[in-house]
């Protein structure tokens, strides 16, 4: 098995494999001076990571979609609940879209790439 996530938080997707009754291999990320988006949800209890949300993020004309996931489909994988985007050479965020999954929608215009947000999802009416 294997996860991924930013290990040495520098931005770009590091992997570490998971080889039985051996040392687990790490795989750290050289990404140069590509940009990206990490995207963390802070959501009410019971689901505080906003699991089953769908994160969708615009910038230079180029759409991107994930959905926020828990678990994974096998022994000894996942990766953390959050979105993570490449973005080439983008440097500003033209739209974060954040559909909670309780159906409500939350946007953001026109920030910075190259960082690490948390959305906290409204209080409900």
């Amino acid at each position: 098995g294997f996860a991924t996530g930013d290990l040495n938080q520098d931005g770009y997707l590091d992997i570490i494999k998971r080889e039985v009754g051996f040392p687990s291999p790490l795989y750290l990320s050289r990404c140069g001076d590509n940009r990206w988006l990490r995207v963390h949800l802070d959501a009410p209890s019971p689901n505080t990571y906003g699991i089953g949300a769908k994160v969708a993020v615009e910038a230079n004309g180029v759409r991107q979609i994930r959905w926020i996931t828990a678990g994974s489909t096998g022994m000894y994988g996942g990766q953390p609940p959050e979105a993570h985007f490449g973005l080439n050479d983008a440097d500003t965020i033209d739209v974060l879209e954040i559909t909670w999954p309780d159906g409500t929608q939350t946007v953001y215009n026109d920030f910075p790439s190259n960082q690490r947000v948390t959305a906290i999802q409204p209080p409900a009416p």
